[in-house]
């Protein structure tokens, strides 16, 4: 089966595999990975290298997951559909009842090998995995730290805070009472002196905390290699795949436009459903999902939230065809900052002059929202000739203020400036209006 994998091969061509979903989305290696989990844990007697027997915990760490092998030459790639993966292997902890027991894969590579018979034909492909662990045994308990402002925290005897009911117990052969480990077990670790606290501390100072935190009972990192096979009867290549073109900017600020081409061999794709996902889920997409026009191309708006600060994001666009899978992953720093709050001032006038009386209005908002019942102090270059009829103002509903403005008789032509101020959560803006004003009525003849 799949000779035209054999004679890319033949002809220098490369196999490689990436992890992918259940579905061949690419899965980003650089992020946290969830493929690690305990499945199973047995208390067992082990006897350690100072030959005390104790008992530990055996843990039976899964991982699992999905590959995809890509086979090219340059010319001709072939895909095949995911293929699953499963690794089980037992480990020796201290983890007692009442822990959790935390994996965390930190690295993941993978190398195919194929082998071909002398016809050309596939016969089986074996699958060769490295994966990094990180395996931690923990459980949440309560501190209650003594402290004193900008010195080390001290302990304190009184037990003021709620304790847990129960507190899982140390391995004690590992980790005895008086805090010092067997010698033949125990790690040179580095000692870290603390300055002492000053003897003499005013009982003012001092502080009770109660902090909430992960008390670790054991750590391992290990590495666990292991391989699979796979016979050509339970693989599926397609040498023809489609092909998912992805455009997305280096920085979205609050709305960019992303687009994209689906392409199978060299002919668009027309009227293909691409969905858009984004990881982690701060974007809106509109539309989603989005139809190819009859040239295989489409384009999406993406919205960050207000507020948003720098995020980094994957969008994968993937589209599910009867030639299989295709998708694209690309990433971009998203974000979008709060939109800055201003106050808009507007006085009645004929050319810029007010004679006698007028009035003003203005509006309070931030960013598309407007402002209720901020207070708006109005004020002039010169009070003595500048009088206003409601000061200070205060928006309505719609975020909108007015006020009436009135002039001594016998004030002759000059100019002043016109000031509304408010202060929004903390921050104070205002908006200024140059006029000018007279108030030199003419008696009737």
């Amino acid at each position: 089966m799949f000779p035209e994998i054999c004679e890319i091969l033949s002809n220098g061509g490369t196999i490689t595999c990436f992890l992918t979903d259940a579905d061949g989305v690419p899965v980003d290696t650089d992020a946290p990975l969830d493929l690690c989990e305990a499945v199973r844990r047995v208390t067992i007697p082990v006897t350690l290298p100072n030959g005390v027997v104790a008992d530990l915990q055996q843990v039976t760490l899964r991982k699992s997951g999905f590959v995809v092998l890509e086979v090219t030459d340059g010319e001709t790639t072939c895909l095949s559909e995911p293929i699953s993966f499963c690794s089980v292997e037992n480990i020796i902890l201290c983890a007692p009842d009442g822990t959790d027991i935390v994996c965390e894969v930190t690295d993941f590579s993978c190398s195919p090998c194929v082998s071909c018979n002398t016809e050309g034909f596939v016969q089986s492909i074996d699958i060769f995995f490295r994966i990094c662990q990180n395996v931690q045994v923990v459980a949440d308990v309560t501190v209650e730290l003594t402290t004193r402002l900008c010195q080390p925290r001290q302990a304190f005897d009184v037990p003021l805070c709620p304790r847990n009911a129960a507190i899982p117990p140390q391995c004690p052969v590992l980790f005895p009472e008086s805090g010092e480990m067997p010698e033949d077990i125990a790690p040179e670790l580095p000692t870290i002196s603390l300055p002492a606290p000053d003897p003499v501390v005013n009982q003012e100072e001092l502080e009770t905390i109660c902090v909430n935190t992960s008390k670790v009972y054991d750590w391992l990192v290990l590495t666990n290699d292991f391989e699979i096979n796979r016979l050509a009867d339970d693989l599926i290549f397609n040498c023809t795949p489609c092909e998912m073109r992805l455009f997305v900017p280096a920085v979205t600020l609050c709305e960019r436009i992303y687009s994209g081409k689906l392409l199978c061999g060299e002919d668009p794709v027309a009227g293909a459903a691409v969905n858009i996902i984004a990881d982690p889920p701060i974007l809106e997409i509109d539309p989603d999902p989005v139809i190819t026009d009859e040239f295989g191309n489409f384009e999406v708006l993406a919205s960050v939230a207000s507020g948003t600060d720098d995020t980094m994001v994957t969008v994968t666009a993937f589209a599910e065809l009867p030639e299989g899978l295709a998708s694209k992953s690309l990433n971009t720093m998203a974000f979008c900052p709060e939109p800055p709050c201003s106050i808009d001032l507007f006085i009645e006038g004929q050319e810029d002059l007010i004679s006698c009386s007028s009035f003003l209005s203005g509006r309070v908002r931030c960013g598309n929202t407007v402002i209720e019942g901020a207070t708006v102090d109005l004020e002039s270059s010169n009070p003595a000739i500048i009088m206003f009829d409601s000061t200070p103002a205060t928006t309505g509903s719609h975020g909108n203020y007015f006020a009436g403005i009135s002039i001594p008789e016998d004030t002759p032509v000059q100019e002043v400036t016109i000031t509304a101020t408010t202060t929004i959560d903390g921050e104070t803006i205002s908006a200024s209006v140059d006029i000018t004003v007279e108030c030199n009525e003419t008696p009737c003849p």
